[in-house]
């Protein structure tokens, strides 16, 4: 390259680069951004390759070289709310530096274990070292279409170092100010933010209002950060972290606008929320578009609220009461702060998501309209459809979906609301009306399920018996025919099938299992249930007897392992899917004993048609059964492991009782089976009972239409004489 290209081509990109970068939508304030993104961008024209300067340089504008103005050199902020009880506070808020968000947020009445010392903290900051992340913070403000950054972090030093700026006024704890001026430092527009809770309520209002000090019209937006996502409770069965959100029909289609929350149980690491990683990074896209998806798109739904959850909680924006479109959400991205463990591999990365609102249009300074607010509420607290109802407004905007009894997954085809609607309520009755215990309450459930199902259950196990029993009997005649007709395998086919209806064998014994198999969905539904329940959270069982022991930790937290005793944190060690293990727990033990006492009364006994193969894979099925699923069991939720103790113990206790009702009627007695399949069944009974009513009834109406002996003569007589009155 000719050096005389070289100067102006160097000139070029650094008069262009602070422009482009200023404009850019994907800028983000980060802990070591570049300081070009805080400040004005510039559109100073470019001098290109073999080109002389322009010939006038135009003035500036109104709106040239936005900024935030800096207002000093405090960071720090007044908290917000109390952990104290006393103060009838629901939360306390620690305010980050960056953008008046949230640097923690801590849940007054709920806390992380039952020793109930540690408040549940349901968002933080947090960085990754290039992009920080404060819930509910003011990112941006966008002015006529030129983005202006209001996190407060910029302004790089001669010595390569960065210098935050304070760009908010703190006018009284929760309440913010701040001000865009110009090149020339003329304000141009005013912002201020304002936190405020109420008491007894899990919801934190925030009001953003505009003010235009202008003497021209402006166009604003805000972007804004929504909630960060929440902790993983538990390593039990997998991370249930979800995306959930509710949406508004076209309003063509729903006149109403009814309120629908989204029913695919997204997963917080589902490739439709994350997207896909770069094969050479191993990075996620630092920033996605969540919403509008395609279908928002092609049906015109409206966002009504979104939120993260776990296992327990859910952090949720919604729109200010009496509106049920969310204006400050138009469009929601996802924002990931990508971590990389030492082996290389993505960590739990932390995800944010970054709401820009609706554009409002704000009048001249001192007209009317020359201000606009872009409200939202947050719900910071437990997923329990209860609490969610008692927030203002919530229940008009379908907030109570949040909560799902749902694993989702594979799972989730089978797992149905309206099963484990009326489980849950019936749970809540009896622990509130009737036992006053949930372990006592879940061992009742479970009794009450158990024995409205008993009908089906028994009908299935004599079916399956039976079967088992004419298979056996049947054996030694098939074995025969095999060995006749080895060669000809249709004519095999056709004996087979004449033995079987000789022997009164029906295919349709083999479906005995299928009842079984249809109460799934309950037991699942009872299961997921229990597992979801926020009302068993540091809840103990049996009225807390083991914890008058010197405060015996056994059974203490039905949403915890049982922790029969602690182990020494020297031997705490974690295991693949089952997370860390720092205490013995006994009901997983049990359950083993019991699960082989249940496989003795459920698996059928060898017979004579079984081969050695199928011996030897029914033994490994009851070993596994045995050992695998206690293993499995080991660190469930001890009220999970008490649904499954008292459910194997009914069912031996009623396939014992089956058995003796089976041996007492002799219901397997092969012979008096087989005479009993040659007399007519009750439904053709039934039929030819009926056919023979119909044959009688219309023998009758046969018989009362015949004419009687003279009436065909009384007949003739009197029609004798109009005969002869129509000869004439």
């Amino acid at each position: 390259m000719p050096r005389a290209l070289i100067l102006p081509l160097i000139l070029s990109f650094f008069l262009l680069a602070p422009s482009a970068r200023a404009q850019g939508d994907g800028a983000q304030d980060q802990p070591t951004q570049d300081p070009a993104q805080d400040q004005p961008s510039q559109d100073e024209p470019s001098v290109g390759p073999g080109e002389g300067p322009p010939a006038e340089v135009p003035p500036p504008g109104l709106l040239d070289g936005l900024t935030a103005q800096a207002i000093g050199d405090s960071l720090q902020h007044t908290p917000l709310g109390s952990l104290e009880p006393a103060d009838g506070q629901p939360m306390e808020i620690e305010f980050s530096r960056y953008g008046t968000g949230i640097e923690s947020l801590k849940l007054t009445n709920y806390f992380t274990s039952v020793a109930d010392k540690e408040h549940v903290e349901l968002q933080r900051f947090e960085t990754n070292g290039q992009i920080a992340l404060p819930p509910l913070a003011l990112e941006a403000v966008v002015i006529n279409g030129t983005r202006v950054p209001l996190m407060g972090v910029g302004e790089q030093q001669p010595d390569g170092g960065f210098l935050e700026r304070k760009m908010w006024q703190e006018l009284e704890p929760g309440r913010f100010r701040a001000r865009i001026v110009n090149h020339a430092d003329a304000p141009i527009l005013e912002i201020e933010r304002s936190f405020s809770m109420v008491s007894g309520s899990q919801t934190l209002s925030v009001s953003q209002t505009v003010r235009n000090l202008t003497d021209q019209p402006l166009r604003v937006s805000l972007v804004t950060y929504g909630p960060i996502d929440l902790d993983r409770l538990s390593n039990y069965s997998g991370d249930r972290r979800r995306v959930r959100y509710g949406y508004l029909l076209d309003p063509a289609l729903d006149p109403n606008q009814t309120v629908h929350a989204d029913e695919s149980l997204m997963a917080r690491n589902a490739g439709a929320f994350l997207g896909k990683k770069d094969k050479q990074t191993r990075r996620y896209e630092q920033a996605r578009q969540f919403w509008p998806n395609k279908r928002a798109i092609d049906q015109n739904l409206r966002l009504s609220w979104i939120a993260f959850s776990n296992r327990y909680f859910a952090a949720a924006i919604y729109p200010p009461e009496g509106v049920k479109q969310l204006e400050v959400a138009q469009r929601v991205d996802r924002v990931v702060a990508n971590e990389m463990s030492s082996s290389g591999a993505l960590s739990n990365s932390p995800i944010a998501l970054r709401m820009h609102s609706r554009e409002v249009a704000l009048a001249p300074a001192g007209s009317a309209g020359d201000s606009a607010s872009v409200d939202f509420r947050a719900y910071f607290g437990p997923q329990s459809k209860r609490v969610i109802a008692g927030e203002s407004g919530a229940s008009a905007l379908a907030m109570e979906e949040l909560v799902v009894y749902n694993f989702g997954g594979p799972c989730a085809l089978c797992t149905f609301q309206w099963l484990t609607a009326p489980l849950t309520a019936l749970l809540n009755f009896l622990h509130e009306y009737v036992v006053f215990d949930w372990a006592l309450a879940i061992m009742l459930l479970v009794v009450i399920v158990r024995s409205i199902l008993h009908p089906i259950t028994k009908w299935s196990q004599i079916r399956m018996q039976r079967f088992a029993k004419q298979m056996q009997a049947m054996a030694p005649k098939q074995k025969a025919l095999q060995e006749r007709y080895a060669d000809d395998r249709k004519k095999l086919q056709q004996e087979m099938a004449r033995l079987w209806r000789e022997e009164g064998v029906s295919p349709t014994g083999m479906l005995g299992c299928l009842p079984m198999l249809l109460q799934s969905p309950i037991w699942i539904a009872l299961y997921a249930s229990l597992f979801y329940n926020f009302h068993l959270r540091h809840e103990h069982a049996f009225f807390g007897l083991f914890q008058s022991f010197n405060g015996w930790a056994f059974l203490s937290d039905l949403s915890e392992p049982d922790r029969f005793v602690y182990l020494p944190n020297i031997i705490n060690f974690n295991v693949p899917l089952m997370g860390t293990i720092n205490s013995l727990n006994v009901l997983p033990l049990l359950l083993g004993a019991v699960f082989y006492v249940h496989q003795k009364y459920l698996t059928p006994p060898p017979s004579a048609s079984m081969t050695p193969e199928q011996e030897q894979q029914q033994k490994i099925i009851r070993v596994m059964m045995v050992v695998m699923f206690p293993i499995i069991m080991y660190n469930a939720p001890s009220g999970l492991a008490l649904y499954f103790i008292t459910n194997s113990t009914l069912g031996i206790i009623e396939s014992r009782w089956i058995r003796s009702h089976v041996e007492k009627h002799d219901l397997l007695n092969v012979d008096k089976y087989k005479a009993a399949k040659r007399k007519p069944s009750l439904g053709k009974r039934i039929q030819k009972r009926i056919a023979n009513y119909q044959r009688a009834k219309a023998m009758a109406k046969f018989e009362a239409d015949m004419p009687k002996p003279g009436m065909r003569q009384q007949s003739t007589k009197k029609q004798q004489p109009q005969r002869r009155y129509k000869k004439r």
